[in-house]
């Protein structure tokens, strides 16, 4: 089971989610997004002490933008002012004060991403993790490994044949095929975020494709919902599935209750695929806000620009309990999501499988 970070700074896959997974015999999964050292190694403490099974942590792989004063100044400033003039509307509309500026630091993360992210793996072998899973790419030759000399199972996501077979190459253990039902932000890594569009393919067609052109195993990731997504998956040729939205709505996640209350609802609200949130493409439920700024999406700066210019508006719209503003995650199966526990939910769809094979 694997949820990803809203870019807000939330924890949708709470230790007692991925506990309440790994506890029923799946593989609970934490995202790590773009948490400190120290917070990370928190929550992981936590986790171990609500389970003794085996869990995953997921990392963003630092793609190849540095955010730079020159960078800023030289290649993205107008798309920077666009975003914040759209912005600015926002705030007038939920009453919260443009931040204060800090030179060009105002668009920078604190810690430079690669830091981060080489930081948080430390951290992983630190603490021992079992299993990591990556989004965004593929570490460096290095770090690949350190993790495989320290045992760890490593899962790499791709959106294309291509990508799997460059996993595979890498030294990556199992694959997971994200096809474009998948809710959260794609995992696509070659080519532009701006042509994203041309990885954007259904599980139908992408799992077959990749089951026959690698030797490692395939994951199935993007509409799974039930018992039936599951089997399907299992027939098109993955040796398992990966499962998001269909714990989003759980008592142990860590969405907001309007985020649930989205999901849950009997709206037939479609959802869309927008870099206006972190300038990664990601799935949502539509809102006022990817109505609003998706109208010139091709002026959105890059992660982790976009992600930056956008926090202190996502993070009042979670404290105002505002739908119309959050990133509502969420795949194109949204609608058979349930209010129910980890393991009632787990339990279920082992039910259904069983029943379905016989």
């Amino acid at each position: 089971v694997s949820t990803q970070s809203t870019g807000t700074d939330t924890i949708i896959s709470t230790p007692e989610m991925v506990a309440g997974v790994s506890n029923s015999g799946g593989l609970g999964q934490f995202g790590a997004g773009l948490l400190s050292p120290n917070d990370l190694r928190q929550y992981i403490s936590r986790i171990n002490t609500l389970t003794n099974k085996p869990f995953a942590v997921n990392l963003l792989v630092p793609g190849p933008i540095h955010v730079t004063a020159n960078y800023i100044s030289e290649q993205i400033e107008e798309k920077i002012r666009n975003t914040k003039i759209k912005l600015e509307t926002i705030r007038i509309e939920i009453h919260e004060d443009e931040p204060e500026k800090d030179n060009e630091a105002d668009q920078r993360p604190q810690t430079p991403e690669n830091s981060l992210f080489l930081a948080q793996i430390e951290v992983i072998l630190e603490m021992k993790v079992q299993i990591v899973s990556f989004a965004f790419g593929v570490p460096e030759y290095e770090t690949i490994q350190k993790l495989r000399d320290a045992n760890v199972t490593l899962i790499g996501t791709a959106t294309t044949v291509e990508e799997a077979l460059y996993l595979q190459t890498a030294g990556i253990h199992l694959i997971i095929a994200q096809g474009y039902e998948a809710g959260g932000h794609r995992g696509t890594f070659l080519g532009s975020d701006y042509t994203y569009a041309e990885a954007c393919i259904g599980n139908f067609a992408l799992i077959p494709q990749m089951a026959s052109r690698v030797a490692i195993p395939i994951l199935a990731a993007g509409g799974i919902m039930n018992g039936n997504g599951v089997v399907a998956a299992l027939v098109l040729g993955a040796s398992a599935v990966v499962m998001g939205t269909a714990f989003l709505a759980s008592v142990e996640s860590g969405a907001s209750p309007e985020h649930k209350a989205s999901l849950l609802s009997m709206e037939d609200r479609p959802t869309i695929l927008t870099r206006s949130f972190t300038g990664k493409p990601m799935r949502v439920i539509m809102n006022g806000y990817t109505d609003f700024m998706g109208e010139e999406e091709h002026m959105i700066p890059h992660y982790p620009v976009q992600h930056k210019l956008t926090l202190d508006v996502m993070k009042k719209g979670i404290k105002q309990d505002n739908n119309n503003i959050i990133p509502l995650l969420a795949g194109q199966g949204y609608h058979l999501c349930k209010d129910k526990t980890c393991k009632e939910i787990f339990n279920l769809v082992v039910q259904e499988v069983e029943s379905i094979l016989g």
